[in-house]
């Protein structure tokens, strides 16, 4: 029986670092099957290939989206916000030279997830409209420099012009870049494989991390799950594929509605601006405290933190000690 959970966007994403078109094709078959569109993100560093992006121009006209991926150097050493802003700019303008002759690129996403209130006027200024660089409570500060404690897991949202991380109600102080944030487990360790993540995260606990999304959120006028790949990781997991086509099967009978960030920011842009009594709708994560969802809740965390210290103790260890 399909249990729908209303009107939920469902984004998959795919970060491009490789310009092998046999991976990319791999997870398009796959989404194709399942009439679900994926937004690209290509990191024109290590896919510059006219192969692989003749191909991708080829899916954006059947409906997918190419956005630019960028891993900002010594991000993971020196913390990005070290980087002079010209630096920056030189950077994004590089890459988007390389993809603007096929692409038109509104959609942005940091290494790593890596970024930083300094670059959301300078994403402005290049012409973009969306980035998909948060996670709910990730804090991977050993490897990567992120720190966002403050993102809502299953809405998008505009970050006020002075802090990534805060909310903005007040229009007039707010980015114009719209958050789309990338779905991990609630609750959950600070841990990147609590991420929806094929091959990485285990099928069962990401069917576990979709449920705790809608089964347990207020009502929203919109719901919100970014999946997240990369193209190479099916060569390092060789579940990722299979899990896809798995999970995308589930979620398909759960009534989601698969879209590109670009369309998906649209859709949160229009309701955000056309009717400002929606906010606190559209930003409301708060979950019902009934025995079921409450169980639901304690299981996924238990299995996250299992799964966590067997994949790698002396990483989870580390981790712990660091909430």
């Amino acid at each position: 029986m399909k249990k729908d959970f209303g009107n939920v966007d469902f984004c998959v994403t795919v970060d491009v670092e490789d310009s092998n078109p046999e991976y990319i094709l791999n997870i398009k078959k796959i989404c194709k099957k399942h009439n679900a569109n994926v937004t690209w993100f290509v990191y024109p560093a290590k896919c510059n290939q006219p192969e692989t992006l003749d191909t991708l121009a080829a899916f954006v006209k059947e409906g997918d989206e190419v956005g630019l991926h960028i891993h900002w150097p010594r991000s993971s050493l020196s913390k990005l916000y070290n980087m002079a802003p010209d630096k920056i700019i030189k950077e994004l303008q590089l890459s988007q030279n390389l993809l603007a002759s096929r692409f038109d690129l509104k959609s942005f996403r940091g290494g790593g997830l890596c970024q930083e209130t300094c670059v959301l006027p300078i994403l402005e200024q290049q012409g973009f409209e969306f980035d998909s660089s948060v996670a709910y409570k990730l804090n991977e500060s050993a490897i990567w420099h992120q720190g966002h404690d403050h993102i809502f897991p299953v809405s998008g949202y505009y970050p006020i012009a002075k802090a990534y991380d805060v909310i903005a109600y007040d229009d007039k102080q707010r980015s114009t870049i719209l958050e789309i944030p990338v779905t991990r487990g609630v609750p959950s360790p600070n841990f990147w494989c609590n991420m929806l993540e094929p091959g990485v995260t285990p099928l069962p606990i990401m069917k576990l991390i979709f449920t705790q999304y809608f089964e347990r959120r207020r009502f929203q006028p919109l719901g919100l799950l970014v999946l997240i790949l990369h193209s190479w990781s099916q060569t390092k997991s060789p579940d990722t594929l299979k899990d896809l086509d798995k999970f995308l099967d589930y979620a398909n009978n759960h009534g989601v509605q698969f879209t590109t960030i670009k369309q998906c920011g649209h859709q949160w842009k229009k309701i955000w601006d056309i009717s400002p009594e929606l906010r606190n709708d559209l930003l409301s994560y708060r979950f019902n405290s009934d025995t079921k969802a409450s169980f639901k809740a304690e299981t996924l965390k238990i299995l996250l933190t299992a799964y966590n210290f067997k994949s790698n103790p002396v990483y989870y260890i580390k981790s712990v000690f660091k909430m």
